[in-house]
């Protein structure tokens, strides 16, 4: 991000799927900071749900990661002249996909945390034995139980 204020680039590419920073937190801050410089997001077809908080964010372009180098060109230059570009794959995904990837019980947790419970207080709750958080809510399926406190 500092670099594309000092440079202001027409078109960034940022990997969404960036473990330790959050790539959609670089995302919207791009978007703060450079609201000229469409943004195409490289991303994975999974988890559900990526692709529609993606173009939340106000990102022009989203291509799969393991599309052919191709793809990525034409999204860059789609973005540069103001087009909505979203890779096929992403999109497939997207529409197959459920609407949300959480159980009932996933999303009770969630609840809970969001509002700034502990895990004791989830457990007792939701009369769960007290085990980690992530172990009830796996990142894999798209809901990070670290992230809902943001």
């Amino acid at each position: 991000v500092p670099a594309a204020t000092r440079l202001r680039p027409d078109v960034a590419v940022v990997d969404v799927d960036l473990p330790c920073t959050g790539g959609l937190a670089i995302v919207l801050e791009l978007r703060g900071k450079v609201p000229e410089c469409g943004v195409v997001a490289l991303a994975v077809a999974k988890p559900a749900g990526l692709l529609q908080r993606i173009l939340a964010a106000e990102v022009l372009g989203a291509v799969d990661k393991n599309a052919p180098a191709g793809r990525l060109v034409d999204a860059i230059r789609g973005v540069a002249t103001g087009r909505q570009v979203v890779d096929t794959t992403l999109a497939v995904s997207a529409l197959s996909a459920d609407p949300n990837p959480c159980t009932p019980r996933e999303l009770d947790v969630l609840r809970l945390v969001a509002d700034g419970a502990s895990g004791i207080e989830v457990a007792d709750n939701l009369s769960l034995s007290c085990v980690p958080t992530t172990a009830l809510v796996p990142s894999e399926r798209g809901c990070d139980s670290r992230a809902a406190r943001n």
